[in-house]
This record gives structure tokens, sequence and C-alpha cells, in this order.
């Protein structure tokens, strides 16, 4: 912790916060691993929910594509099951909630004017359905950015690099919070600072095998909303 506070301290002001979406802003993620576990039963792959989740967990949709079309070899197979699988998972998240306690740090930021923007895997479409269900899409309205708009999703770092100019940024001014070892890849690439919120969640092997991989001075845990208003030094007097 205190290697990532001098790392953060040592980053220019102001800073710009980029907040991952799916499993940070709106909790998306069982809903979306749901459907897709079901779809790939149904085409004969047997999985489960949890294995999904380490499987595609940050994945753009070209890289889950490209996962499931190692299973289904016909040619167009894999988009035409991605195609109808997302057509579903749209439909159901048009009820997504939140993440608990993310409101809140959203109207903190916004009542300290700390600019803030979302910079996600998932595309533009996908990202107007969940933010508009949880209710928090026009805090971010047009400050919204997608993988499908850089050449390379994360672990890249083209994503964030990307989000920060388009919104006047350097990198070093930046500060991501995410939630998916992909996502933290990608900003510790980028060099900005990252929280990553775990949800007091059981890590995956191939998760903890990549964390000596990753500069910890660049990198700080945290396990839910409350605990990063804290880490980010925001003062609840001052919500508007």
């Amino acid at each position: 912790m205190h290697q990532f506070t001098q790392a953060l301290n040592a980053a220019k002001q102001p800073r710009l916060f980029i907040f991952d979406c799916d499993g940070v802003l709106v909790d998306s993620e069982p809903i979306g691993n749901q459907i897709l576990t079901r779809h790939l039963c149904r085409a004969g792959i047997e999985m489960t929910e949890a294995q999904v989740q380490r499987l595609f967990r940050g994945c753009s949709a070209a890289m889950c594509i490209e996962k499931i079309a190692q299973w289904l070899t016909a040619p167009g197979e894999a988009d035409v099951f991605w195609q109808t699988m997302q057509a579903e998972t749209l439909l159901a998240l048009q009820s997504v909630k939140p993440i608990e306690g993310v409101i809140s740090v959203l109207e903190l930021l916004q009542g300290q004017q700390q600019p803030f923007c979302v910079a996600s895997a998932g595309d533009l479409t996908k990202m107007h359905t969940t933010l508009g269900a949880a209710g928090v899409l026009e805090k971010f309205t047009p400050r919204l950015f997608s993988a499908t708009q850089v050449k390379r999703s994360k672990p890249a770092p083209d994503l964030f690099i990307s989000a920060a100019q388009a919104m006047g940024f350097e990198p070093a001014q930046c500060v991501v919070i995410e939630d998916s070892l992909l996502g933290v890849q990608a900003a510790v690439a980028a060099g900005m600072p990252v929280y990553w919120y775990v949800a007091q969640r059981e890590m995956s092997a191939a998760e903890l095998a990549q964390i000596t991989f990753i500069d910890s001075e660049l990198v700080c845990e945290f396990s839910n909303m409350d605990e990063l208003v804290t880490l980010l030094g925001l003062k609840r007097g001052q919500d508007n």
C-alpha cells in the first residue's frame, strides 16, 4: 500500500478517474455468465458459470468469439452463436442493478468536480443498456469508450490511453478502477495506478499465477465501494 500511495501521489494533477463498466459500475457479470453458460451447454460445451467467469472475465466480444470458435469449428458458427447469445443478454440486462455503493462514489466525484469516464471491453450498445438500466448513464454521457474503438482490447493499454487522450489527460494523470485481471494488466501497461475491485471473491489459479507479473506499485486492491471512497480521499460531507 505504501508503494502504491507513493506512485499515486507522484501522478500529475488534475486526475481523471477511468471506470471499467461490467463488475465495477453495474452488476452485469452474473447475468451474462448465466446466459453464456446456458448457450455453451446447448452447443455441447459443458461448462459451469464459475468456469465461464474465469475464462471470459474482462474479454472483449472479439476475444470471446475467438475462444468460442475453438469449440465451434464450422465457418461463422461462433459469430452466429455470439449474436444470438448477445441478443438474449441485452434483453436481460435491461433490469441490471448498479454495483452497491458505486453511485455514491460517482456523486462524490461530481461534487468535488473530479472528471471521470468509463472504458469497457464491451461495446457501446451494451454500455448504454447497462448504464441506463442502472440509472448512471447520464453521469457518463458522452464520456463512454469501448474496446471496439481501438485496435487492441485489454490487456493492451490502447483503450485506457485512447480514453485519456479523448478526455484531454496524459496517462500519468489517470487513475483506473477495474475488477478483471485483464483490465488491471491494461492499466499497468498504460502506466496508470489502478484500484482492483476484488469484491471478496476468490481469485482463479490463472489470476494468482499472473499477479507476480504485475507491478504492485501501481495496484491497490479493495473489496467494497465504501473502502474505495476512503482510498480516493473523498469526503462525504462534500456530497451534493
